[in-house]
């Protein structure tokens, strides 16, 4: 009897330890299952397109990852792009709800995103000086000098790129003015004249010259060309110079009937009007293409018609020596001289022009527009 108890004790033991074995067993694969849930990858859709991302993925992460919509841009008060992705964070919509960067995603889960709002620079306020420009009145003999004094701006400037938000002018400038008496038939006059303009890169080079040398030229300006580069154009009449009609297209006048003629000065002056405000009064006929017909419409415009006496063949690129040697070799009392600031290259005729003006002020000769050349004659 004692060792069959012995036996069925051991059996007992035994069942208790199997039991217990199962029991660890059965737990551990539980756990296993849940951590295998909490674990495993979840699917999603993110702005319509299916994705398979690791479990307990943040809104965050998404966002490093470059699944959602991107972040704004920082930039510059002018509007251009500085640092892509500095400006504010995507918008992200779980289910239509904002989620926050720290939400996880879960399996099924509808994500929307929208890209981030651009962020400008942060300002910072100058006070900078107005610098003194003479202004000069008059194409004679120096009449008298008014002297001018600086002025002051303030300016709001990004602190990134400098760039100007708004300026506040402090105290105004006041411009030097040079008094010039107006030329009259005793003096020696020269008109420099440009054709075939506006020319952007061309044309601006030309008015920065005029400007240093403080020369007032007139420039005979294509309609079409006008209203291609308007700005330009306005650049020119606003700085003192004439603008004079070189025709809407640039034929040659002499070969057209009249009614083409009249259509031809009739889009050339509208353009440059539209543009400039400006009503021109003079008008140069392309390849000195005129005739009895075409001075005849020229004049039912108000326009004078205003050829050259002097041709410095800038056209063919002569070189620039001899662009400057033709536009001085005549010494006449009155002179037009014929350039080109468009039409084909005129980067032989900029190189030339600081000479050609510093050469016939040297010779006496005061520069004038065309309009003022022809007031005295």
């Amino acid at each position: 009897m004692e060792g069959s108890g012995s036996a069925l004790a051991a059996r007992m033991k035994f069942r208790r330890v199997g039991l217990i074995i199962l029991s660890a067993l059965v737990v551990t694969a539980v756990c296993g299952l849940a951590v295998w849930n909490l674990l495993r990858p979840v699917s999603v859709v993110i702005d319509g397109t299916p994705r398979t991302v690791p479990a307990r993925t943040t809104v965050s992460k998404l966002i490093e990852a470059g699944y959602v919509a991107e972040a704004g841009s920082l930039r510059s008060v002018k509007g251009n792009v500085i640092t892509p992705g500095a400006g504010k964070p995507p918008v992200v919509r779980i289910h239509g709800v904002p989620a926050k960067s720290d939400s996880c995603v879960r399996n099924g889960d509808v994500i929307e995103s929208e890209r981030g709002e651009d962020i400008t620079e942060p300002l910072a306020n100058v006070e900078v000086p107005i610098p003194v420009t003479t202004v000069v009145e008059g194409t004679g003999p120096i009449v008298r000098v008014v002297p001018g004094s600086p002025g002051k701006a303030k300016l709001a400037i990004g602190i990134y790129t400098r760039e100007v938000a708004s300026t506040i002018t402090v105290e105004p400038v006041r411009n030097t003015t040079i008094l010039h008496s107006p030329p009259t038939s005793a003096d020696k006059l020269v008109a420099l004249t440009f054709d075939d303009g506006p020319w952007p890169g061309q044309t601006d080079k030309i008015l920065d010259i005029l400007a240093q040398k403080q020369v007032h030229a007139t420039f005979f300006m294509v309609g079409t060309y006008v209203q291609k580069s308007p700005g330009l154009a306005l650049r020119v009449a606003a700085e003192g110079n004439q603008i004079g009609n070189h025709t809407s297209g640039h034929p040659d006048l002499s070969k057209q009937p009249a009614a083409a003629i009249q259509s031809q000065l009739v889009g050339g002056q509208q353009a440059i009007e539209n543009a400039t405000g400006v009503h021109a009064t003079a008008f140069r006929p392309p390849y000195r293409g005129v005739n009895a017909t075409v001075r005849q419409q020229a004049a039912a415009l108000g326009l004078s018609v205003v050829l050259w006496d002097v041709d410095t063949l800038d056209w063919s690129r002569p070189g620039v020596n001899r662009i400057v040697s033709n536009a001085t070799a005549n010494t006449g009392q009155r002179m037009v001289i014929l350039m080109h600031d468009g039409g084909g290259d005129r980067s032989q005729t900029i190189a030339a022009l600081p000479t050609i003006i510093d050469a016939l002020a040297a010779r006496g000769y005061t520069f004038v527009t065309v309009d003022e050349l022809l007031s005295v004659q």
